[in-house]
């Protein structure tokens, strides 16, 4: 089936490579090629990261940082899979000379890529962002003078979370915890008996019957709920047991620091769901838990059409005037818009020695006339739009030809967050915990910087 999926690869492959786009493919891998060499401070910050990532058999890893690097920037500029970067490049001469491997050479499995990705910090994507714009300001592709700015989220990647589903998740992976515990250490007694397809039906009939009208269906729901929850807390249970148990056992570090590590989310998931199902109590958003794999994902509501719940996190995008990323934000905890702007001004006037002379932003970057006022005092224009009622001297402003351009080379930061979503996979991060779902982002945003100066 495997050899099958290969062949089918290499026919569409070799039939793209005949394209007569293809002198464009391999003319923007050089371009992008000739940028990473021209920095050679990337590698070195790769570098810095990578070397902390342990091999298991004590040799040095056969793949340089170079390569890892080379095949991250694949990755994303043609929105593969993990899987689907490996065998693009081995089919791919070009993209196997860009790399480093050459016509011969070993490529990593998409496992080592992927292993050696979430060693690479944040704040190393973001020192590389700032080298590849200092090399653009030296070489004057880019310039500082316009500055646009604009808010998106980014979906953390999570199920709906109902809670008959994160009931049924902390049941089955502290099962498997504690069924690893008594395979690991036989002697170790716990008098728990676990039946996984028993509390799968409570969950499934919840599921299925939750939005049911018919009260005695309802009051059944509600029976089972408590149901779920009572297995739910003898698993959490037994995992403090497990825990007492194994105290000071240095054979089970990683099983302890697994339980650690859920039993307090497990803790707030019962509690939510017991709140809401027999006292009709809610926690506040901020305060509850919508995933026991990816605990810090926030609830955001952005009033959006056909989305007026989503889940993740929001991200900042900043561009110049020439579409260039030039700053970016991932925010742990939302912040209102209108608390960026200053840090962000800042910021530009560090990285290109002045404010810029045009800063353009949606409404919602708006906070009150006295602060547009006082940020004239450093931009010339300031085109933020006034919420609500506006005076006969704003609306003047608002309908000059300068706000009106100024408004519409803002309109164009959306079509690059739409290109970002859309082709470097910016619309949900597949990774785990919030540190490489924001280093995601910078990964993201460097390879968008990449391609745009390929075309300059």
């Amino acid at each position: 089936m495997f050899k099958k999926v290969i062949n089918q690869l290499k026919l569409v492959f070799n039939n793209k490579c005949q394209h007569p786009e293809s002198q464009q493919y391999q003319e923007k891998y050089e371009k992008i090629n000739k940028r990473l060499i021209d920095n050679p401070a990337i590698l070195d910050a790769i570098h810095s990261d990578l070397k902390k990532m342990g091999v298991p058999t004590g040799k040095s890893s056969t793949y340089t940082s170079d390569t890892i690097l080379r095949m991250l920037v694949v990755k994303h500029v043609e929105a593969l899979s993990w899987r689907n970067t490996i065998v693009q490049i081995e089919l791919n001469n070009v993209l196997r000379n860009f790399v480093g491997a050459g016509l011969s050479g070993k490529i990593p499995t998409h496992t080592y890529l992927c292993g050696a990705n979430k060693f690479i910090c944040e704040s190393t994507w973001k020192k590389i962002n700032d080298l590849l714009l200092q090399d653009a300001i030296n070489k004057e592709e880019v310039s500082g003078e316009k500055l646009r700015v604009d808010t998106t989220l980014c979906e953390t990647n999570i199920h709906w979370p109902t809670d008959s589903h994160l009931l049924w998740d902390s049941f089955r992976v502290l099962t498997s915890i504690i069924r690893q515990f008594k395979k690991q250490c036989p002697n170790i007694h716990l008098k728990h008996r676990f039946h996984n397809k028993k509390v799968k039906k409570l969950y499934t009939f919840i599921s299925r019957n939750a939005n049911n009208k018919s009260k005695k269906t309802k009051r059944t729901v509600k029976i089972r709920y408590n149901l779920l929850i009572e297995q739910v807390l003898r698993a959490y249970e037994a995992s403090q047991s497990c825990l007492t148990l194994s105290e000071n056992s240095p054979a089970y570090i990683g099983l302890c620091e697994e339980l650690e590590h859920y039993l307090p989310i497990v803790d707030v998931v019962i509690t939510q769901a017991d709140l809401r199902i027999n006292y009709d109590m809610k926690l506040s958003s901020d305060a509850k838990v919508y995933s026991i794999f990816e605990e810090h994902t926030e609830l955001i509501k952005r009033g959006k059409a056909g989305k007026p719940v989503e889940f993740g996190h929001m991200v900042m995008i900043a561009q110049t005037g020439e579409k260039f990323i030039s700053d970016y934000s991932v925010m742990e905890v939302q912040e209102p818009d209108k608390d960026l702007v200053d840090p962000l001004l800042e910021g530009h006037k560090i990285k290109f020695g002045a404010y810029p002379k045009n800063f353009a932003g949606d409404k919602g970057f708006h906070e009150s006339p006295e602060k547009t006022l006082t940020l004239e005092e450093d931009v010339e224009l300031v085109c933020i739009p006034k919420k609500g009622n506006r005076t006969a001297k704003q609306l003047l402003k608002e309908h000059s030809d300068e706000f009106k351009e100024m408004q519409r080379f803002r309109a164009g930061v959306e079509g690059s967050i739409s290109t970002l979503k859309r082709a470097f996979g910016m619309r949900r991060s597949v990774l785990k915990s919030f540190n490489t779902f924001a280093a995601n982002i910078g990964c993201m945003a460097v390879c968008y910087n990449l391609v745009l100066l390929s075309k300059m």
